[in-house]
């Protein structure tokens, strides 16, 4: 409660904490001294004397460098590493090549690059005392265990042991890229104002992640959002994950480049493909993204009559697609969608963008550093991503 009221109101003296918190005076100087001596709290000095007069208060904020915390995002073609203070404040940032071959490398990489920035700011290893990761996989939150990335051909890799170079006491937490994105939109992004919320979010595959009451549904194994993996009637493309007919196979970037009549770089380069069509202006580009926008819009609608959300957030690839796929997927949504739920329903595209994986893991981080602030969302047992009182 202290460190909370410090980080939101400081400077502040120990009579103003013991007003605002109702504990006692001794105890506030007890925890004040012990969390300055620990270096969470910085004393400034002394501010002015009250009208009444007497001593004048020392006066106490909150140390943005008591210690760091790190935000990874492991992508399909890039992991991104964040280095961020404790106000959640970028101070350095690494990326890595993300091999399908080797996670374990991966990994090691990732540690190696933390080191580098570490070094290079002066910080010892347990400076860095809470690391946030999300992917585009099955994640196990409570094992800290990636079950399966399609896109990335991982199975069974655990993010936890791979990371524990970097500090071996430091707490990690492994979720699912929605969930993350979704979860920083709300915080940071469009979504603050919607506490029931779907997102659409496409990374090299498609996944989706629902917000229920403000808090992220996960499902009993943290499974919860694989829509890219619901098959659509009809379809017989082979999906990455060893079915047919997956969404993914209609609507993933791979899927929207040969949709408009184009083969898919072999480079790492898909988005920049795909973003530059949509700028090209061609008619017949805009015609297969629409089309696009309505298969999604189908699998929208799905989630729209099941959770009945304020909005739906599209993220990630499918903000490369421009207006045309956000076109057929608002009449798709019209279209299949009971009208009752669809009535209301705002349909967005994510204000974060590139920056929502990255920033999503910081904010997981980041609340796992500040155990004031630890929330224990949907059905799991371990913390997950912070969010607004």
């Amino acid at each position: 409660m202290i460190v909370d009221l410090v980080q939101r109101s400081g400077p502040v003296s120990r009579a103003t904490i013991a007003r605002s918190t109702n504990m006692a005076k001794p105890t506030v100087s007890a925890i004040v001294e012990e969390l300055a001596a620990e270096g969470v709290l910085r004393e400034l000095g002394v501010g002015e004397a009250s009208h009444s007069g007497g001593r004048r208060p020392v006066l106490y904020e909150f140390n943005q460098a008591s210690h760091h915390v790190l935000g990874v995002h492991i992508g399909v073609e890039t992991t991104t590493a964040v280095l961020a203070d404790a106000r959640g404040h970028e101070v350095a940032r690494a990326a890595v090549v993300t091999s399908r071959e080797a996670p374990a490398d991966v990994l090691a990489s990732v540690c190696a690059a933390v080191g580098r920035m570490t070094e290079e700011r002066g910080l010892a290893k347990n400076d860095v005392t809470a690391i946030g990761v999300c992917a585009p996989a099955l994640i196990d939150p409570v094992e800290g265990l990636l079950v399966f990335a399609p896109n990335l051909e991982w199975r069974n890799v655990n993010i936890v042991e791979g990371l524990r170079q970097v500090n071996d006491e430091a707490t990690i937490y492994v979720h699912n890229v929605a969930q993350a994105v979704l979860a920083a939109e709300y915080m940071e992004g469009i979504g603050q104002k919607w506490p029931n919320a779907v997102l659409l979010y496409e990374d090299n595959g498609v996944g989706a992640a629902i917000m229920i009451d403000g808090s992220i549904f996960h499902g009993v194994q943290g499974f919860a959002g694989e829509i890219g993996h619901c098959k659509l009637p009809g379809g017989q493309e082979p999906c990455n994950c060893g079915a047919k007919g997956c969404l993914e196979t209609r609507v993933s970037v791979t899927a929207m480049l040969r949709r408009t009549g184009h083969e898919p770089n072999q480079d790492g380069t898909l988005h920049q493909q795909l973003r530059a069509l949509v700028q090209s202006g061609d008619p017949r580009v805009k015609r297969a993204l629409r089309e696009v926008g309505k298969d999604l819009g189908l699998a929208a609608s799905w989630l729209v009559n099941l959770v009945n959300p304020d909005a739906v957030v599209i993220g990630g690839g499918f903000l490369d697609a421009g207006d045309a796929l956000l076109d057929g997927l608002i009449a798709s949504i019209r279209d299949q969608g009971l009208p009752e739920s669809v009535g209301g329903l705002t349909v967005q595209r994510s204000v974060l963008g590139s920056a929502a994986p990255v920033r999503g893991a910081t904010l997981l981080a980041l609340q796992a550093s500040r155990r004031s602030l630890q929330r224990v969302l949907g059905s799991l047992r371990v913390p997950s991503l912070p969010l607004p009182e």
